[in-house]
């Protein structure tokens, strides 16, 4: 037996998270792994860790504390995954027929608007998509690309608010099914395909390489009018604008890092302002109580909440502490909403602390988080609007039938 499937079987058995050296003695014992290493501790760590890495929620394990190991739940952090940056990446979108008409999206070619609620930061042009059904008849469906980056959409629906466009090349038929994937070792290897909830899953590149020669012979190409073909100059284009924009965000965190502090509460109150905050006001000063911000947020005349803002502009590394989380708790009236800003992140304990159950949750924004936004709504940068070129052949088909 492998030593991720031996670790798989004792922490089910055990019910709760193991420290590493627990787990490996428990396997052997138990004589579902025999090594005769040194320290295989250290070997079953790497090996459990490297599986965390690459498959991210995709992994059947989490690592909630150094060297603690337990089974991943459908809430537990997602981690980002090591994926192949050297070309296209290969994705299963996972679909419940229930709610998605897989056939009215081939049919189109095309799909916009297709949730990408993992791993959104890794989507690109031109990446391999497989289409997974779940359901009573669970299994891959159609293969195609993605055809752009991650978006926000302008308008949320049941599936979220971060979109990628989707293009269909084939479908499967007959489907490979979930029964027959299990027959496979490699393919049984890879856990979504086993059945587990998400939309968004990075696929290892052996396993994506092995489920192309076993559909190779099942696909059925979508006719070439009614869908878009891989386009290698714009999946560089993405490539490039892609980078450019990871640049841009590490430049102004760091600029933030820089400011003074009055000037980066400064930044926070031009933020609440273009989340249509109002009444909003510096307020940061000796005795102050921890509140840099004041706001209210107005629904339509129905509620008034007032907001209290804490910006704390540290460096990279100088994490949040829970005490900051309790004082700004402790400075709230009954009726306002808390939220602490940061330049850095949040411990662990921090983020427990923020939304302990019993007391007003306090809302928390990191310095990823916070770039994130003040580019979206144009804060300190400047969006620039390019044209490009892309040959169109079906559109001149069209022209000239007309």
């Amino acid at each position: 037996m492998k030593a991720s499937d031996a670790a798989y079987e004792v922490l089910a058995a055990a019910g709760e998270p193991l420290h590493v050296k627990e787990l490996t003695d428990r396997m052997v014992t138990t004589g579902l792994w025999q090594t005769q290493g040194k320290t295989p501790w250290d070997t079953l760590a790497a090996i459990l860790g490297t599986e965390i890495n690459e498959l991210g929620a995709a992994s059947r394990f989490s690592r909630p504390s150094a060297n603690t190991f337990a089974l991943r739940k459908p809430d537990d952090p997602i981690p980002l995954v090591a994926l192949n940056t050297s070309g296209p990446k290969a994705w299963m979108f996972q679909g419940n027929p229930v709610r998605y008409d897989l056939l009215t999206g081939i049919a189109a070619g095309s799909i916009s608007n297709y949730a990408m609620n993992q791993h959104r930061d890794h989507a690109a042009y031109g990446d391999r998509a497989f289409f997974f059904l779940s359901g009573d008849k669970a299994g891959m469906y159609a293969v195609g690309r993605v055809t752009s980056t991650a978006y926000r959409a302008e308008q949320a629906n049941e599936f979220g608010e971060w979109k990628v466009d989707v293009a269909f090349e084939a479908t499967i038929d007959p489907p490979l099914l979930r029964a027959e994937m299990m027959g496979d070792p490699l393919l049984a290897s890879f856990g979504p395909f086993a059945g587990r909830m998400g939309t968004n899953f990075p696929m290892p590149t052996d396993v994506a390489a092995r489920l192309e020669m076993v559909l190779a012979p099942r696909l059925h190409p979508v006719h070439s009018a009614s869908t878009k073909r891989f386009d290698p100059v714009g999946y560089a284009l993405d490539q490039t604008l892609e980078a450019a924009r990871q640049t841009v965000k590490d430049e102004l965190l760091a600029h933030l890092r820089g400011l003074k502090p009055p000037e980066f509460e400064k930044v926070v109150l031009l933020l609440l302002q273009a989340l249509k905050y109002e009444d909003v006001k510096v307020t940061g000063k000796a005795g102050d109580h921890g509140i840099d911000v004041r706001a209210v947020l107005r629904y339509r005349g129905v509620a008034d909440v007032p907001t209290y803002v804490q910006a704390k502009r540290f460096g990279a590394g100088n994490n949040v502490d829970p005490a900051v989380i309790g004082r700004l708790r402790g400075s709230l009236p009954v009726q306002a909403h808390g939220i602490v800003i940061t330049t850095s992140d949040f411990t662990k304990q921090a983020r427990t602390e923020a939304t302990m159950d019993g007391l007003k949750p306090i809302a928390l924004v990191n310095g990823p988080e916070l770039v994130e936004l003040l580019i979206d709504l144009g804060i300190g940068v400047e969006k620039r609007q390019v044209e490009v070129l892309r040959l169109a052949p079906d559109k001149l088909a069209s022209d000239l039938a007309g």
